[in-house]
């Protein structure tokens, strides 16, 4: 923890959402069945949220609009949005705890942002925190026979949206998804290997035809 401390001490590096493996296996350390909450156990290229929820319809102009505007998604989802800003929090004290940089931008400084340089440090951190959640949070919870899916916010200061789903939808959703990817890349490896068989008879006309020209 000490070498993942010291690397965000340097403040000439930027941040890369990648390297927080070693920050994310102290969030599940400190949260109540963290395990099923975030995971750290693979290299992320992009956000483990985008990838979890890319088979569900994203939330419409009406929840998007309620969410910034801080309004629960739904009244039966308290305990799950309870839990949420519990991981939220508890990210930014990690963030603060281990000294990790939380940099204003060039129009946050100044002299005329000096009055609300604590306010902007306040936005950027929870900022930071909800990039990190993104990256590493599991965006489903079960609970009572329902898969709970979670949305951010566009809005920093907004809810998160909560949507739930009976289990059977939940997982058919999830199958149809996994036979669309596989059906897919089963089509591309085939038309990978018509273009290289096409590829190797063209090259073997052209030695061939070279080979002639050459003997005559």
């Amino acid at each position: 923890m000490l070498y993942f401390i010291s690397i965000y001490m340097k403040k000439e590096k930027p941040l890369n959402l990648k390297n927080f493996s070693k920050f994310i296996e102290v969030v599940i350390s400190r949260l109540e069945n963290g395990q099923s909450r975030f995971s750290n156990l693979y290299q992320p290229e992009y956000p483990l949220s985008s990838a979890c929820l890319r088979e569900f319809s994203s939330p419409d102009y009406s929840e998007r609009l309620m969410s910034d505007y801080g309004v629960p998604s739904e009244s039966n989802n308290k305990d799950i949005q309870k839990d949420y800003y519990e991981e939220i929090n508890l990210i930014e004290t990690l963030i603060e705890e281990y000294k990790i940089p939380v940099r204003l931008a060039e129009w946050q400084k100044g002299k005329l942002a000096e009055a609300t340089e604590n306010i902007n440090k306040s936005l950027n951190l929870r900022s930071l925190a909800i990039q990190i959640w993104e990256w590493y949070a599991i965006p489903w919870r079960y609970k009572s026979g329902s898969v709970y899916l979670i949305w951010q916010s566009h809005d920093i200061l907004g809810s998160p949206i909560i949507k739930n789903y009976p289990i059977d939808y939940f997982l058919k959703t999830i199958s149809d998804g996994l036979e669309n990817k596989i059906t897919y890349q089963i089509k591309t490896s085939k038309q990978l290997e018509f273009w290289k068989s096409l590829g190797i008879v063209f090259i073997v006309v052209i030695g061939f035809y070279i080979f002639i020209k050459l003997t005559n």
